[in-house]
């Protein structure tokens, strides 16, 4: 009986990066990628950046095609079940795919308020680019989240001419930055003219019966104007799929995975089924967590082809970095976040929105480039020195 090989469920970056991980181990199966988007794998971090302002081209994004003959990558190939005890994969369309080891790469998709009518969302390059073509005709641009994403949207948001308004239950971006870095962004944020509003007991998004947005209101009585909505309230698990199967689902329905990217569950063994990217839970200082980032994508996808090939020898240690860019000022940051405290300056002036600077903190240590020109390597590296080490000077 020949091998079916690994299948991996989700075509983006953490399910692409296991194929082709893969494939340069020497896994000697076949490896199929199925996704359920009708374009081939992107990166999504440039879509609220460049992508949507416009000054970077919509197929820049696209990832290079695999040149291992090895990987089979099938698009618009909805998964919609799962049975372990036959190993196989039910899709939207009506076929059935065995499996030997399946790979667990969905990922999330955005949340909306209430029923989502009238809002827009930037998940793929759809959603990108209907929102792109709705704000060239925009007057009042409301963002409701006030994250990484939300922050970003606005930004570019700003570039189309229109008033921009960000609205989130708390102050935006200190508690995924920190008070520094938040309050800086903030300061950046207002001069270039956009108003913030915080909004404890949430709002709520009044449309025509056309599905056409009117406004935005807040539950204490406050009234927005709007005629294009961008809701960045974080994402819920693509994992429908997996109900019933046996896969061990946390309670919003994300895939608990161990320290090897292993999945938990009962009616097959211990390996078989593996997790990598958004879709997955890790262990950390003994909880689960998500870690919704780019590098974790793919240090989770790497980790997954390793247990796949070599069996379980090395567990996956995350490295936290994230990048963002928003209002002029770029950061790269290595470490935990969000930072506490007050940072130490290592280099540059944070008045001048241009600096390298640390925290060292119960977590751990936090260093972060603000407009600073600084290797990823050497960020990263600064960011594992011990704490009672003298700081080093970038030059």
């Amino acid at each position: 009986m020949s091998a079916r090989g690994v299948v991996i469920v989700g075509g983006g970056l953490a399910g692409m990066t296991t194929a082709s991980e893969l494939a340069d181990l020497g896994y000697p199966h076949p490896i199929t990628v199925l996704g359920d988007e009708r374009h081939q794998a992107y990166a999504r971090p440039p879509l609220s950046k460049g992508v949507l302002k416009g000054t970077d081209a919509d197929n820049s994004v696209l990832l290079p095609d695999s040149p291992s003959d090895q990987i089979k990558v099938r698009v618009s190939s909805a998964v919609i079940g799962l049975d372990v005890a036959a190993r196989q994969v039910a899709l939207a369309d009506g076929r059935v795919i065995g499996y030997d080891n399946l790979v667990i790469a969905s990922g999330g998709r955005p949340r909306r308020l209430g029923d989502g009518t009238g809002q827009h969302v930037v998940r793929t390059i759809d959603d990108t680019l209907r929102l792109r073509d709705a704000l060239r005709d925009a007057a009042d641009v409301v963002v409701i989240g006030g994250g990484f994403l939300g922050m970003e949207v606005a930004s570019a948001a700003l570039s189309f001419g229109a008033r921009v308004r960000v609205i989130d239950v708390r102050t935006p971006l200190v508690p995924v930055l920190g008070e520094t870095l938040g309050r800086l962004t903030l300061a950046a944020a207002h001069e270039h003219g956009v108003k913030v509003e915080v909004c404890p007991a949430g709002v709520v998004v009044e449309c025509e019966e056309s599905g056409q947005v009117r406004r935005v209101t807040s539950r204490d009585g406050r009234a927005f104007p709007a005629d294009v909505v961008v809701t960045a309230i974080g994402d819920m698990p693509n994992t429908e799929w997996l109900r019933g199967s046996g896969v061990a689902l946390d309670a919003q329905g994300w895939v608990v995975v161990d320290d090897y990217a292993r999945a938990h569950g009962d009616g097959f063994a211990p390996g078989e089924i593996l997790a990598a990217g958004d879709v997955a839970l890790l262990p950390q200082s003994g909880e689960y967590r998500r870690m919704p980032h780019w590098e974790n994508a793919i240090g989770q996808a790497k980790a997954v082809a390793r247990t796949l090939v070599d069996g379980p020898r090395e567990t996956y240690t995350p490295d936290p970095y994230f990048w963002t860019e928003a209002f002029g000022i770029a950061y790269k940051i290595a470490g935990p976040i969000p930072p506490e405290g007050e940072p130490e300056v290592i280099k540059g002036d944070l008045d001048d929105r241009c600096a390298l600077v640390r925290w060292a903190g119960a977590a751990g240590t936090t260093v972060a480039a603000v407009n600073h020109r600084i290797p990823v390597a050497k960020l990263r590296r600064q960011a594992r020195r011990p704490q009672n080490v003298p700081t080093v000077q970038f030059q």
